[in-house]
């Protein structure tokens, strides 16, 4: 499996990061990026090169704004990145905002002499062969394009039925209340979704009551599929809950396709919870994800 480093400043580039996930989100590779960092011991800056380190592929997205600059090395978190990747002779992709027809917010524009620093670095990704983004859909097509020749799509062995019947199991940690949304084939679990019930975080709004229903397979553009969720709610209405596969927190839905995976390839569940148990989780919303499904797969062993 292909690792990719994806590297770009994050306030002026977020939803562009987000667009990136949500599109390549079907292909066997591993994303490597701020999105999975979570708490470690290392400084920001070791996380970042230590993750260039593992990665294949290391992908740049410059825009407009310089980002932030390590004090005393007086380089952006960025250009620190790419030289890391350019020593280890990783495969450098170069991704820069079209600055005639690109769509740029004024408040995402830095001037003077952090303008001055960004003009420097671009001229010096232009070694590369370089690509140029017009918004967020453009580049996250652009990178998908790309990705997908070196890294196919996931192959099913089974093509999935329309409608699955589907069981949440719901746990709570600190910061958030948990679902699983787990559908089942042939009365063997068959995918996992997992969100949150947070509004402030664009979270999953479900009442509590339910615990059951129907998870709806539904093909959203060319290339994307959509993953709706449908109860009958008190009153007798169907109600459908859409995009349950939205990647809340991506590096738990990156946990998902793989177990997902899996689980559709008929893999033992014995051999599930033992990739389980190796699996390095080391944010405290991540392990305590890892504790519940460990128990959930357990219940159909």
């Amino acid at each position: 499996m292909k690792k990719v480093f994806i590297s770009s400043t994050y306030k002026d580039l977020k939803h562009h990061r987000t667009e990136i996930w949500k599109r390549i989100q079907n292909l066997d590779i591993e994303v490597l990026g701020m999105e999975n960092f979570g708490a470690r011991k290392s400084s920001p800056l070791e996380t970042c090169l230590e993750e260039v380190d593992r990665s294949d592929i290391y992908i740049g997205i410059i825009s407009m704004c310089a980002g932030t600059i390590h004090s005393e090395l007086k380089k952006s978190y960025t250009e620190l990145e790419y030289q890391r990747a350019l020593e280890k002779g990783k495969d450098i992709w170069i991704y820069l905002i079209d600055e005639n027809d690109g769509v740029i917010k004024a408040g995402d524009i830095e001037f003077g002499e952090r303008q001055e620093y960004l003009k420097k670095f671009k001229e010096r990704l232009k070694s590369h062969t370089v690509d140029f983004f017009i918004d967020e859909k453009n580049l996250a097509e652009k990178i998908f394009k790309k990705l997908k020749s070196v890294a196919p799509k996931i192959k099913k062995l089974a093509k999935r039925p329309q409608q699955l019947e589907c069981t949440i199991f719901k746990f709570k940690s600190k910061r958030y209340k948990w679902y699983i949304f787990m559908s089942f084939y042939n009365q063997l679990p068959y995918e996992i979704f997992s969100g949150i019930n947070d509004d402030d975080y664009n979270g999953i709004l479900l009442p509590q009551s339910v615990s059951n229903g129907i998870v709806i397979e539904s093909q959203e553009t060319k290339n994307i599929k959509r993953y709706d969720f449908q109860y009958i709610n008190k009153r007798g209405y169907k109600t459908t809950l859409e995009g349950i596969n939205y990647p809340f927190i991506p590096t738990i839905s990156s946990y998902d396709k793989q177990i997902t995976k899996l689980l559709q390839n008929n893999v033992s569940l014995l051999v599930i919870l033992e990739v389980l148990r190796e699996m390095l989780v080391e944010d405290e919303e991540q392990k305590i994800w890892k504790k519940n499904l460990t128990q959930i797969i357990r219940r159909f062993k």
